[in-house]
């Protein structure tokens, strides 16, 4: 947790352009938003009794943090503002679903839907 919390808050030493384009710096307030959301996230985990997975850190364009996790083929993408936090959960196609209805499902989906594949 100790090296996630510090990777969070490097992201405050990332300036605007960070990526080498027009990106925003990483928002303060969604940097700080992000740590009392992991550690809150970790605390969750540990009185479950679950394996911690450290996630990746890093931040969007908008200046968001952005939050992943992957387990096989499985993802989930967590971003993080200021006052709210999205996630997109990627588990795959259902087994059960046609190619014809995998490709449909996609097609139909907003780009700002969660998606729910299980």
């Amino acid at each position: 947790m100790k090296e996630t919390l510090g990777q969070i808050d490097n992201l405050l030493t990332w300036s605007a352009g960070w990526n080498g384009y027009d990106s925003l710096a990483p928002n303060p307030d969604a940097v700080v938003h992000a740590g009392n959301w992991i550690v809150r996230l970790y605390l969750e985990v540990a009185d479950l009794g679950l394996t911690w997975i450290q996630p990746n850190v890093i931040a969007d364009t908008n200046g968001d943090v952005v939050l992943e996790w992957w387990h096989g083929k499985k993802k989930l993408t967590v971003y993080i503002e200021d006052e709210r936090a999205e996630y997109v959960k990627v588990w795959g196609v259902n087994p059960r679903m046609t190619e014809k209805a995998a490709l449909l499902q996609k097609l139909f989906l907003d780009k700002n839907d969660v998606l729910r594949m299980a």
